[in-house]
């Protein structure tokens, strides 16, 4: 009984932090970083499993700006 909790315990984990990966990516596509290659840059570092969408929440996140929606019709 106690691999199984292991397992959960793991398995929960690296839900969480796919999650996180996928928050990351996804806000690093919504805001403007002033180049391309920043903008490439920080999708790469959201992409590091485990650690790189902590280094963007730290670092990136407040590096680009929110890219205003366009109202719609």
């Amino acid at each position: 009984m106690k691999k199984l909790e292991t397992v959960l315990v793991w398995a929960g984990l690296g839900f969480l932090f796919l999650l996180l990966t996928n928050l990351a990516f996804f806000d690093v596509l919504r805001r403007d970083f002033g180049s391309r290659g920043k903008k490439i840059f920080w999708g790469f570092v959201a992409l590091i499993p485990f650690i790189g969408c902590l280094i963007y929440a730290i670092i990136g996140i407040h590096l680009g700006r929110r890219i205003p929606r366009e109202p719609e019709a």
